[in-house]
């Protein structure tokens, strides 16, 4: 579950609102302030008011490990997320920035491209009012951190959220590849920010650290790949660079000069170089409408690296079952990392091609 809360609101009608979303292991409100002791550190409010627009913080449950709670799959999360902003009456036909730190603008990554491709009015009228997208610590190309916690995931039960995260993860490049195009099609802003030191993995002793240092999103991970954006270096690590201790540092000024340059007024329908809403669908769209459905469970990848499928001998005898028994119900079992879900991917897309309706829905738990 998702919940929005305003932490800064301007009397104009027209000005722009801005959304922060959290990360792994963080907090709506702490993540965000330097001192947690001190609610006049909240990082947000400031923005609101340098900038005169209204900001808002999202929560969402984002623990390590599950031994402290569990955690929904980052893509049940960019679906909460979207919902939360669909339904808050205060953003109804206005205009947004959403601002994500680390996991958090994975998160909003998740939840536009959900909402593109589901086919829902709403959600694409939704999308069209994004004005801007902020990017602190993202993991774009995954994290080490995410790496290392799902080495030890038997130990520290690290939640699916963690996975998604790992270095060189193919559902992320997936993502990045999508908000791409999500990027070319809406024009929306987006801004960069990472960090430039590591993590400590130790402790401070008078001002002296002891142990080593941990880089959570190097450069590279941090970079979307978008023309024309270009990552910028913040002095600090992936914990620090959100919450700046003075509204002099650079990440706090960048973010204002960004903001400042957003049209904060009521969203057009649609924008320049959008797409119009999608239409609900009538009986006769309803194999485009179970694809469009479908599409984000079944991006799962199906081929190698250059879209070569190799000939598998269990696609011939489950596809043999299903026209036998088209009724029934089956069960494809076998080990984690067998390719069971490449499978079911070729096949789904075996029958979309041949003009079959299928619905593709996942079931973490039962």
């Amino acid at each position: 579950m998702a919940t929005l809360t305003r932490v800064h609101e301007v009397p104009s009608a027209d000005a722009l609102h801005v959304i922060f979303v959290h990360g792994l292991g963080g907090e709506a409100l702490h993540t965000w302030m330097h001192n947690p002791k001190d609610h006049t550190t909240l990082w947000p409010s400031w923005i609101g008011e340098d900038v005169g627009c209204n900001v808002w913080v999202a929560g969402y449950g984002a623990s390590l490990s599950g031994w402290s709670d569990s955690a929904m799959h980052l893509a049940d999360l960019g679906e909460a997320l979207f919902s939360a902003l669909q339904v808050e009456q205060d953003l109804k036909g206005r205009r947004f920035v959403l601002v994500g730190h680390s996991l958090g603008g994975l998160v909003i990554k998740s939840g536009m491209t959900q909402a593109q491709v589901l086919g829902d009015p709403q959600r694409v009228t939704l999308l069209e009012r994004v004005a801007g997208v902020v990017f602190v610590g993202t993991p774009h190309q995954g994290a080490s951190l995410a790496s290392i916690a799902q080495g030890l995931r038997l130990l520290l039960r690290t939640n699916t959220q963690v996975i998604n995260m790992a270095n060189d993860d193919a559902w992320l490049k997936l993502l990045n590849g999508q908000f791409r195009a999500l990027k070319t099609q809406y024009n929306f802003g987006v801004r960069v920010f990472f960090e430039s030191k590591g993590v400590l993995i130790g402790r401070k002793i008078l001002g002296i650290s002891f142990g080593s240092r941990l880089l959570i999103v190097d450069r590279n991970s941090s970079d979307p790949g978008l023309t024309g954006v270009v990552p910028t270096a913040i002095e600090g690590d992936h914990i620090e660079i959100a919450k700046p201790k003075s509204r002099r540092e650079l990440i706090h000024k960048a973010l204002v000069e960004f903001l400042k340059g957003i049209d904060g007024g009521p969203a057009s329908y649609p924008p320049t170089g959008g797409a119009p809403p999608v239409p609900w669908s009538n009986s006769a769209d309803l194999p485009t409408t179970l694809r469009n459905t479908s599409a984000p469970l079944l991006s799962w990848p199906s081929t190698l690296s250059d879209g070569t499928w190799l000939m598998r001998p269990e696609l011939e005898v489950l596809s043999e079952s299903l026209e036998v028994e088209s009724s029934g119900t089956h069960f494809l079992l076998g080990e984690p990392g067998c390719g069971k879900s490449s499978l079911l991917v070729r096949l789904a897309q075996e029958w979309q091609t041949a003009g079959r309706c299928v619905l593709a829905i996942k079931a973490d738990r039962l």
